[in-house]
């Protein structure tokens, strides 16, 4: 029987670097007996085969299409087959395991998940949520400020998402890594999953790496807008400073994790996974005081990146203009020079250093016998 290698995530737990270090080394993992699969639902190959998933919402996700699934997957000749699809954390209840149990019917599967501290998974999470209006994580967290200012906590409980995955795939084909760097091989994520399924000579990627304070905090104001013209949002993110992280309390972290301590133990006295606790107690990286409010200095801060952010959207915009008058009058030339003598005018007034606009420009004006 094949061997599939099931990589659930959790989200912000390394999974885009493992996904983009398995597809950048497709090559070097066949010669190993190994198959990374990376054909999405609708035939396109990606690091992240994330399409057959349908979230519908959160309620009961499932497998769009387990036949079709099941089919491509014993179509592969390769023994070891790895697939890596953190969508899947999404994955907690009965009915939805089920799916993709069914999908993977006639394969010997091992489930794996990386897990990091829930107040830590949250704080990650939710700057994540301020990167796009479109992503899970921006509609699980809504308009929450606070990072602790959850919907449920379901997707939380590892034990109870871990006993539901067990009971589908059995207890013994369910691995469960810490996401800290002490407990990772090489205090890497890449390194410790290829250690894990018996890979080598997989380089590292790091990628999808989280953001500072003002672009968190200008990513949920921006996600909270009516703000629709995509290519002045990108220019705006992509000023915004990483500096520096947005956390919130100490004593706010502290209560937080405290409602996931017994599930917490439950789980690695089931699972047997770590000896001395899951993770460290330790809540120092948090200030005493909340960093998560604008002061006078950030507010100021973040108000010019978004002016810089508009101006080269706007510089942007300007060139686009003249490059269409420019090539408008190029289509032009041979039924109506007169036009295309205007509109290359138009052009040099707005770009009087363009080569291709000078040369169009002067052989107009030599053709229409034009003087000056």
């Amino acid at each position: 029987m094949k061997k599939i290698y099931l990589h659930i995530g959790i989200h912000k737990t390394g999974s885009s670097s493992i996904q983009q270090s398995l597809f950048d080394a497709k090559g070097k993992i066949e010669e190993q007996g190994f198959f990374y699969f990376c054909q999405d639902f609708d035939g396109v190959e990606r690091p992240l085969p994330q399409k057959w998933v349908d979230l519908r919402g959160f309620k009961n996700p499932t497998i769009k299409d387990e036949v079709k699934l099941n089919q491509l997957l014993k179509k592969v000749q390769q023994d070891k087959i790895i697939i890596s699809i953190e969508a899947l954390a999404w994955f907690y209840t009965q009915e939805a395991v089920e799916s993709v149990a069914r999908a993977l019917k006639g394969f010997d599967v091992d489930v794996i998940t990386y897990i990091r501290r829930q107040d830590k998974q949250m704080v990650s999470y939710h700057q994540e949520g301020s990167k796009g209006k479109n992503k899970p994580s921006t509609a699980y967290y809504g308009a929450a400020i606070c990072p602790f200012d959850i919907k449920n906590s379901e997707y939380l409980n590892y034990y109870q998402r871990s006993v539901v995955w067990a009971e589908a795939f059995g207890k013994q084909n369910i691995k469960v890594r810490i996401f800290e760097p002490e407990k990772l091989v090489k205090k890497d994520v890449v390194a410790d999953f290829c250690n894990l399924v018996g890979l080598s000579g997989v380089n590292s990627v790091r990628v999808n790496e989280s953001l500072g304070f003002e672009a968190t905090k200008v990513g949920q104001l921006i996600n909270l807008s009516n703000l629709n013209d995509d290519s002045l949002v990108k220019k705006i993110r992509e000023n915004l400073s990483n500096e520096g992280k947005l956390l919130p309390p100490k004593s706010a972290a502290e209560s937080f994790y405290k409602q996931f301590i017994a599930s917490n133990q439950k789980l690695n006295n089931e699972f047997e996974i770590a000896q001395g606790g899951l993770f460290k107690d330790d809540f120092d990286d948090y200030p005493e005081q909340g960093n998560n409010t604008w002061d006078e200095l950030t507010a100021n801060k973040a108000i010019t990146s978004i002016f810089n952010g508009i101006k080269e959207a706007q510089k942007t915009k300007d060139s686009e203009y003249v490059n269409k008058l420019r090539d408008e009058a190029i289509s032009l030339e041979k039924e109506d020079l007169t036009m295309a003598y205007y509109l290359m005018k138009r052009a040099y007034t707005l770009r009087p250093q363009g080569p291709v606009i000078k040369h169009k420009l002067a052989e107009y004006k030599d053709k229409l016998n034009i003087v000056g």
